[in-house]
């Protein structure tokens, strides 16, 4: 049986403390964050009051320190590898619901599909999954990144209806974008390529 809880996993940069400084400020100032995935950020910081609704599996990116050489030593360890030794398909295997937290960029994360073909209830956000076939409510559940709102949605879900979401998200995810089809796919698109470039 698995846990009525949500899994929140992924991690975040603090792109104030990554070096070079230079290279985020344009990000900083334009969109006004200091992550890449803000929804992360936010389950991570509201772990504890999250903690009936949600496991929190999300971790900074890096251990950043406070002295310099504590921040020399971040700078080439990666706070991942914590999050790499988990067996992630055991994990979302244990959970009903996954909130991964898709990165600004536009796309969502691996691990959408990951939890998602383990049989997980996705809680994502719809805008970065547009034009993948992938629809709210058929196979996942619409969530606006508030993490405010995270106890509404999973308290308010009809077990059968989420049954039914895990089973189609999971068919869907596994026959879309499975090694044979993407491959198949890839293949495809660079013969096209080629022949627009070859004039055929």
């Amino acid at each position: 049986m698995r846990d009525t809880k949500a899994v929140a996993t992924g991690s975040f940069h603090d792109l104030k403390s990554e070096r070079p400084a230079h290279k985020y400020t344009d990000f900083i100032s334009t969109t006004g964050l200091t992550t890449y995935h803000p929804t992360r950020l936010a389950i991570y910081q509201a772990s504890d009051v999250l903690a009936d609704w949600v496991h929190c599996k999300v971790s900074p990116y890096r251990q950043y320190g406070k002295n310099k050489f504590s921040r020399l030593l971040a700078h080439f360890s990666v706070g991942q590898k914590k999050y790499f030794s988990i067996n992630i398909v055991d994990l979302y295997n244990q959970h009903r619901y996954a909130i991964v937290g898709e990165e600004l960029s536009g796309f969502p994360a691996l691990g959408a599909f990951e939890a998602m073909a383990s049989g997980c209830v996705l809680l994502a956000q719809p805008q970065y999954y547009q034009g993948l076939g992938l629809l709210p409510g058929v196979h996942y559940i619409e969530f606006n990144g508030n993490v405010e709102e995270i106890s509404t949605l999973i308290d308010t879900q009809d077990v059968s209806a989420s049954a039914e979401i895990s089973s189609k998200g999971a068919h869907y995810v596994r026959e879309t974008f499975s090694p044979e089809v993407v491959f198949k796919t890839w293949m495809e698109r660079l013969s096209l390529l080629d022949n627009i470039m070859n004039g055929r």
